[in-house]
This record gives structure tokens, C-alpha cells and sequence, in this order.
């Protein structure tokens, strides 16, 4: 029974080290996207002043 816990506590782990990674890479790309949109507002908002 030891030996199941142990395989069920590994995959755990390995599945919430997946979904940190996915979420970290999710994150990262959103904060780039939102970067690349308040640079291009700002260049729209230059060029039509």
C-alpha cells in the first residue's frame, strides 16, 4: 500500500511542478503581451498628437 502512496505522491508532484511551470510561462507571455500593447498605444497616442 506504501509503495501506491508513494507512485501517487510522485505523480503529485510531478503534475503540480507541470502546472507551476505552465502557469509561470502563461504569466510571463500575458506580461509581454501587455508590454507590447502599452507600446504600441503609446506610439498611437504620439504619432495622432
Amino acid at each position: 500500500m506504501s509503495k501506491t502512496n508513494e507512485t501517487i505522491q510522485g505523480h503529485a508532484e510531478q503534475f503540480k511542478s507541470n502546472v507551476k511551470s505552465a502557469v509561470e510561462s502563461t504569466y510571463l507571455q500575458i506580461q509581454d503581451s501587455i508590454k507590447s500593447i502599452n507600446e504600441i498605444d503609446a506610439e498611437e497616442g504620439e504619432s495622432t498628437e
